[in-house]
């Protein structure tokens, strides 16, 4: 099960770059330093935790996780039922539950087993969330151009 938690953290991590690197982008279309300031220092700040949020206010609060996956599933529709999956098999319900402890065959037959799920499983989930990863890789290779087009307006001015 920690695979599939590894896996599940991996498709968060890479909706949440998404996110922030998609808005960074259209910031620096036209960039603006102090809002890009702004929308910096929200973000590394950024936090769910009520008593951060009572002193410092809504602007450092995080966004949902889930709402960065669906951004991010318009690009990917797989991701969404992808990740629902991992949720049934980290969460402690009867789907997840019978996920990591059955293996079902060609015929739909489940087999429960003592020694959770069989490893293939895990490893696909896992392969799959890694594939995932090249988003951040995509995402980053569109935003060096605009960093270094930033950077050289800023040492002309």
């Amino acid at each position: 099960m920690l695979t599939e938690q590894c896996s599940r953290s991996i498709y968060e991590t890479v909706a949440s770059y998404y996110d922030f690197s998609s808005k960074l982008i259209k910031l620096l279309e036209n960039p603006d330093h102090q809002e890009l300031h702004d929308f910096i220092i929200a973000r590394v700040f950024a936090t769910r935790v009520p008593a951060f949020l009572e002193t410092h206010g809504d602007a450092i609060k995080a966004a949902n996780v889930i709402t960065q996956l669906e951004k991010l599933s318009k690009n990917t529709p797989s991701v969404m039922e992808a990740y629902e999956r991992l949720c049934d098999i980290v969460h402690p319900n009867g789907m997840g539950a019978s996920i990591y402890f059955s293996k079902i065959d060609e015929t739909d037959t489940a087999q429960f087993t003592d020694g959770g799920n069989d490893p293939d499983r895990a490893y696909s989930s896992f392969v799959m969330s890694c594939t995932r990863l090249l988003y951040l890789d995509r995402a980053i290779d569109e935003l060096e151009p605009l960093l270094l087009e930033l950077s050289a307006s800023a040492t002309r001015a």
